[in-house]
C-alpha cells in the first residue's frame, strides 16, 4: 500500500485545507508575520515547486507542464459564513497557465512564486465544512475512475491554528464531533493504494512546546484540542517516514500520527507540505 507513483495517466490528488479564521491574523513569534501570511506563503512556495518539478522540455526550445497531480484548495473562515469554500481546483498545468511567477518577499526570502492563495483572516473556523467538502471531492475523484490499482491514494493536508467552532465562534463538543465524523469518513474511503491520508498541522503564534508526529495522546499533555487532532490524523506510513527524516522534521516511529502541533517554524511548515505534496516519485 501507498506505493503507486503519480503519472500523467494516473495523477495524484492533493487537497490543501487552510484555516482563514480571524485568529490567523495573529503574528508568529518566529518572525512576526501573521499566521495567514505564513500559511499562504507556504502553500504558494510548494505549489510553485510542484509546477517546476512537473515542467519538462519538449524539443529544442519549448517545455510543457505535465499533469502529475490535481490540486484542490479549501479555505475555511475568511467569510461571514459557516461554510468552507473551494479556493482553487485544477491540475498543475492550469496553475502554470493562470498564475505567472513573480518575485515575492516570502517567509523563505525573495523567491519567484505563483500567488495562487492570498492571506486571509476573519470570522469563525468551520473546519467540519472543510472536511465535508474534501470528502465530497475525494468521492467524486473515485467515481471518475481514479481508483485503479495503479492510482496513488489522495492526500489531505489541514493547516490550522485552532479548534473548529460553531457559528458563534465557540469550539463546542458538537463542532468537534462533526469535524471528527467527516475526517474519519475520509480515512475510511477505500482505494487500492490505501485509504486517503490526513496530515494535520497546527501552526502557532505562541512560543509553546512543539510536538511532531506523536505516537500516543499522552504526549499532548491533556490538551483536548491536541488530542482531537491526534484522533483525526492518519497513521504514519513507511514512504512518508523516510522523507520526513531526510528533511530534518523528526524521526517518526511506527506508531506515529501524521500530526505536528504548535509549529512556529515556517520552514517546518513548508517542509511538511513538501513531504505531503511530493510523497511519491512522479514520472
Amino acid at each position: 500500500m501507498y506505493t503507486n507513483n503519480a503519472t500523467r495517466k494516473h495523477p495524484g490528488l492533493v487537497v490543501l485545507m487552510i484555516d482563514q479564521s480571524g485568529s490567523m491574523e495573529n503574528a508568529s513569534v518566529a518572525n512576526g508575520k501573521p499566521l495567514a501570511i505564513i500559511a499562504a506563503d507556504s502553500i504558494n512556495i510548494v505549489l510553485s515547486e510542484m509546477v517546476k518539478i512537473a515542467t519538462k522540455p519538449i524539443g529544442d526550445d519549448d517545455e510543457e507542464v505535465r499533469d502529475y497531480q490535481k490540486v484542490i484548495i479549501i479555505g475555511y473562515g475568511g467569510e461571514p459564513t459557516t461554510e468552507a469554500q473551494i479556493l482553487y481546483e485544477g491540475y498543475l498545468s492550469d496553475i502554470a497557465n493562470r498564475y505567472r511567477e513573480e518575485k515575492v518577499d516570502t517567509i523563505a526570502g525573495s523567491l519567484n512564486v505563483r500567488n495562487v492563495i492570498k492571506p486571509v483572516a476573519g470570522y469563525v473556523t468551520p473546519m467540519s465544512s472543510a472536511f465535508e467538502i474534501a470528502k465530497q471531492q475525494i468521492s467524486k475523484w473515485k467515481s471518475e475512475g481514479k481508483d485503479s490499482t495503479e492510482d496513488p491514494s489522495p492526500i489531505i493536508i489541514n493547516i490550522t491554528d485552532g479548534a473548529p467552532t460553531d457559528e458563534d465562534g465557540y469550539p463546542t463538543e458538537d463542532a468537534l464531533k462533526k469535524t471528527a465524523k467527516e475526517a474519519n469518513e475520509i480515512m475510511n474511503i477505500p482505494f487500492p493504494d490505501g485509504s486517503p491520508r490526513i496530515f494535520n498541522v497546527m501552526i502557532s503564534q505562541l512560543d509553546g512546546k512543539e510536538v511532531r508526529f506523536p505516537d500516543n495522546a499522552n504526549m499532548l499533555e491533556e490538551d483536548p484540542f491536541a488530542q482531537f487532532l491526534f484522533n483525526i490524523s492518519s497513521d504514519m506510513t513507511d514512504d512518508l517516514r523516510s522523507d520526513i527524516s531526510a528533511r530534518g522534521l523528526g524521526n517518526p516511529g511506527v506508531n506515529s500520527k501524521i500530526l505536528m502541533m504548535n509549529v512556529n517554524d515556517p520552514n517546518a511548515l513548508v517542509n511538511i507540505l513538501r513531504v505531503g505534496t511530493k510523497a511519491k516519485k512522479m514520472r
